[in-house]
């Protein structure tokens, strides 16, 4: 039965269906039951009167008797009807509950996904405490590719990247087992001019176009910041945490909002954030600054922290989720992903965004099949109530941990403010202080 066409039912219907909803009995619709007192028996021989005719037994009913019988047929077969009618109401809507799919589709058999299930299992398998973050990103970025790239020359070329940087340590008389002098090599290979004999390689530039991957998601991949010479602040960070893990160098992924740069510290345990994208040193200070970092964030190691390897595991996860959707939307496999991701870091900022995202595409899939445009319209379907009240609490979740969203324009204004930091620095280079070039050196 189409909803839509109940108007064309008697009202007696909809006053059934609101008395039942609200588990009320359904109004007697019956002629009342004559009383005793106003009962006259009738006997053979004799009128209503008292009076005896032997002509009783052959008159018909008077007119009145005929009527209230009329009366009684009509009102039972009303009766009828309208449970008739509420049945095939109730009929429909429980019909409609059978058929309500509650779970976004999953897309299992579907070719054109498996290279992403292939590379979510490959990840879920290494020890998320100790991987190769070259091969997971290498992992990751082929799966975008329908597993087309050549791992061999994207290792060779990471190779090819690492051997130059030794070769830079080694003409500025650093000592290759000194970590300081490792991160500050690979920030210098990253941020600035290098020759090396008759070889000069010149910096990674930022690229504005697209640098959130809306259009193109491989804008965020290492890859194209490695053959092109321009990324941002995910393929950047990532390239530098590639060539420490390659050169034996200890340094951590940080994270701020929209952003993600790389932490490290001298022998003396002293923190240097390296802000990759404009190319500076930043003190802990300038990252906080944007505004939108809460002390909450801090403490549950979001925003401004060096990173665990399995937070990272995480971050990787989240990364392959969102390539996964750029390329094939929201369905039940991102939920996998996610799921994964909240294990291994259940407080993590990112993990926790793509799981709200990712619980109201599934309250739109079910929303649409209900016709609901608002909650009020899920009274009758206790899963899509469920549904409704996990993003409410997800959303709760969010705010606890302490995220705050950021603004595009507010994220690039942040930007342009750490652009002139990095002109201060010029004029007293942190990499030519004496402390630096001393411990480095020793």
């Amino acid at each position: 039965m189409d909803f839509n066409k109940l108007t064309n039912i008697h009202l007696g219907i909809f006053l059934l269906i609101g008395f039942a909803s609200i588990g009320q009995s359904l109004p007697n619709v019956a002629p009342p039951t004559p009383q005793a007192s106003t009962l006259r028996i009738v006997t053979p021989g004799s009128s209503p009167t008292g009076r005896t005719s032997t002509a009783a037994y052959s008159q018909f009913p008077s007119s009145r008797t005929n009527s209230q019988l009329n009366q009684y047929e009509r009102d039972r077969k009303q009766v009828t009807q309208r449970e008739l009618a509420l049945k095939e109401v109730y009929k429909e809507v429980n019909s409609k509950k059978l058929s309500v799919r509650y779970s976004l589709p999953n897309r299992e058999n579907d070719s054109k996904t498996f290279f992403y299930r292939k590379a979510f299992d490959s990840l879920i398998r290494m020890n998320p405490d100790s991987f190769s973050i070259k091969d997971a990103t290498f992992i990751i970025e082929n799966a975008f590719y329908d597993n087309t790239k050549d791992y061999e020359n994207y290792s060779e070329t990471i190779t090819n990247l690492t051997s130059f940087i030794k070769k830079s340590m080694q003409a500025q008389g650093l000592k290759p087992e000194n970590n300081l002098a490792k991160n500050l090599s690979i920030y210098q290979f990253i941020t600035d001019t290098i020759t090396v004999g008759k070889t000069t390689h010149n910096p990674y530039k930022y690229d504005f176009n697209d640098y959130m991957g809306q259009e193109n998601w491989d804008n965020m991949f290492v890859s194209k910041l490695i053959y092109n010479g321009s990324g941002q602040c995910n393929s950047m960070p990532r390239l530098y945490q590639i060539l420490a893990e390659e050169l034996g160098a200890e340094a951590h992924l940080a994270f701020a909002p929209n952003h993600s740069f790389i932490k490290f510290q001298d022998n003396l345990g002293d923190w240097y954030n390296a802000e990759l994208t404009s190319g500076a040193l930043m003190a802990d200070a300038l990252m906080l600054s944007s505004g939108f970092i809460k002390s909450e964030t801090v403490i549950n190691g979001n925003y401004v922290t060096a990173q665990t390897n399995r937070q990272v595991m995480a971050q990787l996860l989240n990364d392959l989720a969102s390539g996964y959707i750029s390329k094939f939307g929201v369905d039940g496999f991102v939920e996998q992903i996610i799921n994964k991701s909240l294990e291994l870091n259940p407080n993590g900022i990112n993990g926790n965004l793509h799981k709200i995202k990712y619980q109201i595409a599934q309250m739109s899939y079910v929303a649409q099949q209900l016709e609901a445009k608002h909650p009020g319209q899920l009274q009758g379907y206790p899963r899509a109530l469920e549904l409704h009240n996990g993003i409410l609490e997800q959303d709760r979740k969010l705010k606890n941990i302490g995220f705050e969203n950021m603004p595009k324009e507010r994220y690039e204004a942040w930007l342009k403010s750490l652009e002139k930091e990095k002109s201060k620095q010029e004029e007293e280079s942190l990499l030519n202080s004496f402390k630096i070039q001393k411990t480095i050196k020793d």
